[in-house]
Parts: C-alpha cells; sequence; structure tokens
C-alpha cells in the first residue's frame, strides 16, 4: 500500500517525473529509404517550445523579406504549421541505437529539406504513437461516432468540437477518417460509385458569407 503522507508522496512523484518517458519504435520510409526510430510522446513544456520556436522562425522570415500585409495572410499560417510541425518532429523522434540522441538533427533541416507529403507522413507516425499511448479510448465504437456527427450536424454553428482538447480532436478524425475509408472501400468492392450526395448537400446549406468567412473551416494541416 502506498503510504499518503506528504514526504512519501513527494518521493514517489519524484521518481514519477525522473523516469524516463517510453518510446514506441516505429518503422517509416524515407525516399525509399527505410528507416527506424523512436518516438517519445512530448510534454506540454515541448509543445509550447515548439510553438515558439516555429513562430520566432516565422517573424524572422518576414523580417528579413518584407511582404505586403495581405500576402502575410495568404502564407504566414501554412508556413507556421509547416515550421511547428518539423519543430515536433524534432522534438520527438530519437534514434533507436542511442536513445538519447535525437533522430534529425534540427528542425530547420527537416522543414527545409523534406517534401510536406514527408512531414505528414512523420507527423502521423507521431499522432499514431500518441492515440496508441492514450488512455482515452474515445470513438472506438460506431455508437461514440453516430453521437459526435449528430451533434455536429445539429449544432455545427456552435463548434462543438471547441469542447474537446486537441487530442481527442485528433481521436476523432481519425476515426471518420477510418469510417470514410471503409465505407469507399466497400462501395469499391461493390462497383459502386462513391456518394458524395451528403457532403455537397451540407456545402449548398451554408450561406455564402458562412462560407467565406467561417473562421473553423477545415484546412490542411500543413496548408
Amino acid at each position: 500500500m502506498i503510504e499518503s503522507t506528504p514526504a512519501a508522496l513527494n518521493q514517489l512523484w519524484a521518481k514519477v517525473i525522473q523516469t524516463p518517458r517510453h518510446a514506441t519504435e516505429v518503422d517509416f520510409t524515407l525516399r525509399g529509404i527505410e528507416l527506424k526510430a523512436l518516438v517519445r510522446v512530448l510534454i506540454e513544456d515541448e509543445n509550447a517550445a515548439a510553438l515558439a520556436s516555429a513562430s520566432s522562425r516565422l517573424r524572422t522570415i518576414f523580417q528579413k523579406n518584407p511582404v505586403k500585409k495581405d500576402e502575410i495572410e495568404l502564407s504566414s499560417e501554412p508556413m507556421h504549421n509547416k515550421f511547428f510541425t518539423a519543430e515536433l518532429i524534432s522534438r520527438a523522434f530519437y534514434r533507436v541505437d542511442e536513445p538519447d540522441q535525437r533522430f534529425f538533427p534540427n528542425a530547420h533541416e527537416i522543414a527545409h529539406h523534406l517534401t510536406l507529403s514527408e512531414i505528414e507522413l512523420l507527423f502521423n507516425k507521431y499522432l499514431i504513437v500518441q492515440a496508441e499511448q492514450s488512455p482515452m479510448k474515445l470513438f472506438s465504437s460506431d455508437t461514440d461516432l453516430d453521437e459526435w456527427l449528430e451533434r455536429l450536424e445539429e449544432a455545427g454553428g456552435l463548434h462543438p468540437l471547441g469542447s474537446l482538447g486537441w487530442v481527442c480532436v485528433t481521436h476523432l478524425v481519425t476515426a471518420l477518417i477510418k469510417r470514410l475509408s471503409s465505407l469507399q472501400s466497400s462501395k469499391s468492392l461493390l462497383g459502386l460509385p462513391h456518394d458524395d450526395s451528403l457532403v455537397e448537400s451540407k456545402m449548398e446549406a451554408l450561406s455564402p458569407s458562412e462560407a467565406e468567412h467561417d473562421p473553423y473551416s477545415s484546412t490542411d494541416l500543413l496548408g
């Protein structure tokens, strides 16, 4: 039985935070080269540091290359997302033979030399590890997913996704993608065309102003 005295709890907490985080070995291919790396889920401080570094790099670029305000608005978000993702990958991937050494030289090398597709591949590996280590089993059944689909349809204007954390949104999107992929595969096997009428009807239901100015419209992570 664990002692509940302040001293015992402090000692236990110290042991927890000093214990190295679990790392998951992942396989991936970059430009035809098969690679292995250890992936660790980042803590909040590491996420914050990655965000700060990405923002700082973006400011530096615009200071060295002055552009018009409207051009900044068009290019800043996809560029920032790319830099931020590169920072996360740089901090999460480690070498298998030397677990204390980062796999990639730095985030700048990732963003500069890898394509968007390659960065997306690596980030997807990170998200998979994050989901596997998460104690949450959200959207694991069709019932869970159906409830969220109904909520999104009935109260989409209230932005229900705002009540979820980033990891939970990842779980939801992953579940939706799996369902869509499964549905399309089933229809393909039956020789049926993909039915996009539901998506089209939802888009037509949006007024032009809502479609153009909706701040929660979906965009690619990397622009």
